[in-house]
């Protein structure tokens, strides 16, 4: 919407960073499972870190393209509700149908 209203096609980064931004907790659950406990831990927390980039920029960048006038304000709104919308998405499917066992603690 942000998007289309203001013939400005920046805002939709958000929406590229919140795609991206669970990839790191998948793709480190996945590595961390052949390993004991620590280790597996470890590549966890390195998943949940890179996560956390993900999901700062993407609720950072807009602010900033607003800050800088390359976005209106509206804009910058629209884009974040966009973004926590995607994101909130995306976790919503991956804690419904990712087939969680019970003493897996996140994925």
């Amino acid at each position: 919407m942000a998007c289309v209203l203001f013939k400005n096609w920046f805002p939709i980064l958000v929406v590229v960073a919140y795609l991206f931004a669970p990839l790191p907790n998948l793709l480190c659950a996945a590595c961390g499972r052949g390993y004991e406990d620590n280790k597996a831990r470890a590549f966890k927390d390195a998943g949940f870190f890179l996560t956390g980039i993900f999901v700062v920029s993407g609720l950072a960048l807009p602010s900033v393209l607003a800050h800088l006038t390359i976005i209106k304000t509206t804009a910058l709104f629209l884009g974040l509700a966009g973004g926590l919308i995607v994101y909130g998405t995306i976790l919503t499917y991956l804690h419904c149908f990712h087939g969680k066992k019970r003493d897996d603690d996140f994925m």
